[in-house]
């Protein structure tokens, strides 16, 4: 049986079998189930350029590794690319039973075409972050910890941009703010949201207003909340400053 008639069957049993349930006894998902089976056959016919992991996976392409390009770096065989370009299946591997798995481990994955040979800044935090798709976080705005709680991202970045490693960049890792060198850096691992205050938001932002680009973790700020390795702007910042617009989106000035 040809696998676009697998395909089909796939999509016959998943809906038959749940004729066996009466009205209001449908599983949990039985409409996900009817309504995504076609779409990912569709999208999965054959192991051919031009099929679209987009089509059911979703993420934001300013927080996750370029796909669709013609790599300026060498890449291992074993790493496989489509006409020449870089796709989601170049690292992930599309068979059947090891459908969306890493073709390697990290970071190993990364370091496999991130040597460090160039010392580029992208090779460099590459190898550091040792990951393709970074936490939206969008979900953590609510949450409230101690001040002094540091993410997984923020930590990879405190371990060059300390101001020694990575002069002049340097960052307080429990909130406080610094000056060091004539730098005012802006504070990390600090609650978005001020507990006990009258109003926990004074001069800043309510988050359903915030721009989404900007993140926090576990309801903190860290660097990835105004930066992103793959943010492809200056500074790695996740939106341009023209005019202070990225202080504004969460300062109301």
């Amino acid at each position: 049986m040809g696998r676009r008639q697998q395909g089909a069957v796939g999509a016959i049993v998943a809906v038959a079998g749940l004729a066996g349930f009466g009205a209001g006894e449908r599983p949990a998902g039985a409409d996900a189930i009817a309504v995504v089976t076609p779409i990912f056959d569709a999208s999965h016919p054959s192991r051919i350029p031009g099929q679209r992991c987009d089509a059911c996976h979703t993420f934001d392409p300013g927080l996750s590794h370029p796909v669709d390009i013609v790599p300026a770096l060498e890449v291992p065989t074993q790493f496989p690319l489509t006409a020449g370009r870089m796709t989601c299946i170049t690292c992930h591997d599309d068979r059947d039973d090891r459908h969306g798995q890493l073709r390697a481990t990290t970071p190993a994955l990364c370091a496999a075409c991130h040597t460090g040979a160039g010392r580029s800044a992208a090779d460099v935090h590459a190898r550091q972050l040792g990951s393709a798709h970074l936490s939206a976080g969008r979900e953590r705005w609510g949450g409230v910890l101690a001040t002094d709680a540091l993410d997984a991202e923020t930590t990879a970045c405190l371990g060059c941009h300390d101001d020694l490693l990575a002069r002049g960049v340097p960052h307080e890792p429990i909130g406080r703010r610094q000056r060091a060198r004539g730098h005012d850096s802006h504070p990390v691992a600090t609650p978005y949201r001020r507990t006990g205050a009258p109003d926990p938001y004074d001069g800043l932002r309510h988050p359903d207003l915030v721009d989404p680009r900007i993140r926090l973790f576990d309801g903190n700020l860290g660097c990835g909340s105004c930066h992103s390795v793959y943010a492809g702007e200056p500074g790695l910042l996740v939106m341009r400053n023209e005019r202070s617009r990225l202080c504004t989106s969460c300062h109301d000035l």
